[in-house]
C-alpha cells in the first residue's frame, strides 16, 4: 500500500511539475515574443537613442517643473512677455537647496525711463535736465507678480512727474512770452505814460483853476455881492426864444435867399467876406434886394453901413420875464460904428431869436491890425401892457460871453465889450477883466499853447455852445464877463486880423451868465508801467526709482529612470494528497492532427526557441501520462 501511494504521489508530482514547467515555458515564450515585437527595426535604430534621451530629459524637466513652479516654462515665456525675469545670482545653501536671486523688469517702467530722456531732450532749452532720475536702493519683493506691480506703479509715478513738470514748463513759456512782449512794448508804454502824465499835469492845472474859481464864486454867493448877486438878485429871465418873430427897420439891402444858399457852402469866415459879394469892386445887384425875403420866423441877412442904425423888433416872446413879470417884446437898436473893409460896411446875420442876437463881419482890406468892427447894441424890454420895463432896481444881469483873444497867423484878434453906463461884474476865474469900462482878455485865452488856462476850441472848449446858443462847457466862465444892465447901450468890438482875412464876431446879449461850476473829482494821476519781471524757469525735478528682485529657494529633483518590473507568480501551496478513488477507466480518443492553415508569411515570434520549449514541455506531459497509466496497471496486477 505504501508503495502504491508513493507511486501515486510521484506520478502526481511529475504531472504538477510538468504543468508548472509548461506554464513557465509559455510565459517565457510570451515575454520573448513581446521583447522581439518591441525591438526596433533597422530604420529606427538611429533615432531610438535620441528619443530615449528626450524622454528621459522630459521626465526630468517635468519633475523639476513640479518641484520649482515650472521655472523652465516661465523662463521661456519671459523672453517675449512682460515682466522679464533675469537670474543674477545663485547661492548653494549647503543643505541640497540653492537660493536664486532674479531681477524683475517691466516694459512700462523701461518705457517711462525712456520717456524721461525724450522729455529732457525736448525741454533742454528751458531747464537742463528737466527731470533727473535717481536710482534708489534695490528692493526685494515677495514674488514676481509683486515686483511687476511695483514696477508698473513706478512707471505711473514717473509719467505723473513728467506731466507735472510739463505743466510748469508750459506755464513758464506762457509767462516768458508775456514778459518778452512787455519788454518789446516798454518803449511805447513809456511814451504813452509820458503823454498821459503831461495831460494829467494840464488837467490838474485846469482842475485847480476851476476849483479855485468855483470856491470863490460860492463865497460871493454866500456874501450876496458882486458875482454872488447872479444867483440871488437875478430878476431878468431872457435865455431862449425859439418861436420869436423878427421885423426890421432901417435896412435897404437884404441878402436874397438864393445868395444866402449860395454862400452857405463857404466857410464861416468867408460867409462874411464882403469881397465875395462884389464884382470889379461893386456889389452884385442880383444878390441884394430892398425887400425882406424872410417870413419873420427865419434868420435874416443884410448889409449895414458905418453910421447906420437898424432897429429889430422881436415879438412872440414865450420864456422871458423881468422881476417875475412876463415880457411881451424886446426892441434892439444896432448901430455900426466902424468896420475893417474899404467900403465902410459889413454883413449882418440877425437871429430871429433875440437871445442869440447878432453875427457880424467884413473883409479886412487894410494892412495892419488897427481896424475894428464896432457895433453898439441897445436892448429895450416891454411888459404885456406894452410899457417899457424899469430896470432901475439893478436886477437885470446880462452875460457877456465868448470874448475871445487869440494870436495866430490871422492876427491879434481881440473881442471887447464897452459897458458904458452899465455896471461890470467880474466872474471869478475868468480871463476877461474890466479895463476902464472895457471888458476883454488881455492875453490869449483861446489856446493853452499860448498861455491860456483852458482851450477855447474843441467840443469841450470853453467857447463851445449848444444849438440854442447856451454854453456847453463847465469852463465857459473863462471867456465871459457880466454886467448889471441898467437899460443903457453897450458897444461890442472885434479887430486885429491880418489883411484879406475877414473879421467877425458873434455876440449874444441875454441873461445867460457863465459862472464857475463844480469841477468834480480831481483827475487821477497815471502810474508808470511797471518793469516786467522775468519769470523764473522751473527747477530740475528729481524722481527716484529702484530695481526689484525676488529670491527663491530651489530643491533639486533627482532624475527619474524608468524601470520595467516583471512579476513572477509563485505557485500556491498544494493540499496534501488524498487517497485517490479508484479511477474509472477512460478511453482516450485518438488524437487527430490539427488542421494546418497556410500563411503567406509566418509571424516573427521566435520560432526556433519557442518550438523547442513547447516540444520539451509536451514530452514531460506525455511522460507523466504514461507513468500514470503504468501505475494503474501495476495496481491492478497487485490487486
Amino acid at each position: 500500500m505504501t508503495t502504491k501511494k508513493f507511486r501515486r504521489y510521484a506520478l502526481f508530482s511529475s504531472l504538477f511539475l510538468a504543468t508548472v514547467f509548461a506554464t513557465n515555458t509559455a510565459f517565457a515564450e510570451d515575454v520573448a515574443n513581446n521583447d522581439q515585437a518591441n525591438q526596433p527595426n533597422p530604420s529606427q535604430e538611429q533615432a531610438a537613442p535620441a528619443t530615449e534621451n528626450q524622454a528621459n530629459a522630459g521626465n526630468q524637466a517635468g519633475a523639476q517643473d513640479a518641484q520649482n513652479g515650472n521655472d523652465a516654462a516661465a523662463n521661456q515665456e519671459a523672453a517675449v512677455t512682460d515682466p522679464t525675469v533675469t537670474e543674477i545670482s545663485k547661492q548653494d545653501n549647503g543643505d541640497g537647496t540653492s537660493t536664486v536671486t532674479s531681477e524683475v523688469t517691466s516694459q512700462d517702467l523701461e518705457k517711462a525711463k525712456e520717456d524721461v530722456s525724450t522729455f529732457n531732450q525736448e525741454n533742454k532749452d528751458v531747464v537742463n535736465p528737466a527731470v533727473t532720475l535717481v536710482k534708489g536702493e534695490t528692493q526685494e519683493q515677495a514674488s514676481v507678480e509683486a515686483a511687476h506691480a511695483d514696477n508698473q506703479a513706478q512707471a505711473r509715478d514717473i509719467e505723473a512727474a513728467l506731466s507735472s513738470q510739463k505743466a510748469k514748463i508750459d506755464q513758464y513759456k506762457t509767462e516768458l512770452a508775456k514778459y518778452e512782449e512787455s519788454i518789446a512794448q516798454k518803449p511805447e508804454l513809456e511814451k504813452k505814460y509820458q503823454e498821459a502824465l503831461l495831460k494829467y499835469e494840464e488837467d490838474m492845472k485846469e482842475y485847480k483853476a476851476a476849483k479855485v474859481a468855483y470856491d470863490e464864486y460860492q463865497k460871493l454867493i454866500a456874501q450876496g455881492v458882486d458875482a454872488g448877486r447872479i444867483e440871488k438878485a437875478q430878476g431878468l429871465i431872457y435865455q431862449n426864444e425859439p418861436n420869436a418873430s423878427i421885423s426890421l427897420e432901417g435896412v435897404s439891402q437884404y441878402l436874397t435867399n438864393e445868395a444866402v444858399a449860395k454862400h452857405h457852402t463857404d466857410g464861416i469866415l468867408d460867409q462874411f467876406n464882403t469881397d465875395k459879394y462884389q464884382t470889379d469892386g461893386h456889389y452884385n445887384a442880383d444878390e441884394f434886394t430892398d425887400q425882406n425875403p424872410t417870413n419873420g420866423k427865419e434868420d435874416v441877412w443884410f448889409r449895414i453901413q458905418v453910421g447906420q442904425t437898424v432897429t429889430a423888433t422881436y415879438t412872440g416872446l414865450e420864456n422871458s420875464y423881468y422881476d417875475g413879470k412876463k415880457l411881451s417884446k424886446v426892441i434892439i437898436n444896432y448901430r455900426l460904428n466902424s468896420t475893417t473893409n474899404n467900403d465902410n460896411d459889413a454883413l449882418v446875420k440877425l437871429f430871429h431869436d433875440p437871445t442869440k442876437t447878432i453875427f457880424i463881419g467884413a473883409q479886412t482890406s487894410k494892412e495892419g491890425r488897427g481896424d475894428k468892427i464896432s457895433i453898439t447894441i441897445h436892448p429895450i424890454f416891454f411888459d404885456l401892457d406894452g410899457n417899457q420895463v424899469d430896470l432901475s432896481n439893478n436886477k437885470a444881469i446880462m452875460g457877456l460871453s465868448s470874448l475871445n483873444h487869440w494870436i495866430t497867423e490871422y492876427g491879434d484878434h481881440v473881442e471887447t465889450v464897452e459897458v458904458g453906463d452899465n455896471e461890470y461884474i467880474q466872474i471869478p476865474g475868468s480871463s476877461v477883466q474890466n479895463h476902464n469900462g472895457v471888458a476883454y482878455s488881455e492875453k490869449d485865452n483861446q489856446y493853452k499853447s499860448h498861455g491860456a488856462v483852458f482851450n477855447g476850441d474843441g467840443e469841450d472848449g470853453w467857447d463851445s455852445i449848444n444849438d440854442d446858443g447856451t454854453p456847453r462847457s463847465k469852463t465857459a466862465f473863462y471867456g465871459a464877463g457880466a454886467m448889471t444892465y441898467k437899460g443903457q447901450p453897450f458897444t461890442v468890438t472885434a479887430g486885429g486880423n491880418n489883411q484879406f482875412l475877414p473879421t467877425t464876431i458873434w455876440f449874444s446879449a441875454n441873461s445867460v451868465v457863465s459862472v464857475p461850476k463844480d469841477p468834480g473829482q480831481a483827475p487821477e494821476k497815471p502810474q508808470p508801467a511797471e518793469d516786467p519781471k522775468k519769470p523764473l524757469a522751473p527747477t530740475t525735478m528729481t524722481v527716484t526709482w529702484h530695481e526689484n528682485i525676488v529670491k527663491e529657494v530651489k530643491i533639486p529633483v533627482k532624475p527619474v529612470t524608468p524601470q520595467t518590473t516583471t512579476t513572477v507568480e509563485r505557485p500556491k501551496p498544494q493540499p496534501k494528497p488524498q487517497t485517490p478513488t479508484t479511477p474509472i477507466p477512460v478511453k482516450m480518443a485518438e488524437p487527430k492532427p490539427a488542421p494546418v492553415q497556410k500563411q503567406a508569411t509566418l509571424p516573427q515570434t521566435g520560432d526556433s526557441n519557442g518550438y523547442g520549449l513547447v516540444a520539451f514541455g509536451a514530452g514531460i506531459v506525455l511522460y507523466a501520462t504514461l507513468t500514470l497509466l503504468g501505475s494503474r496497471k501495476m495496481d491492478q496486477n497487485e490487486d
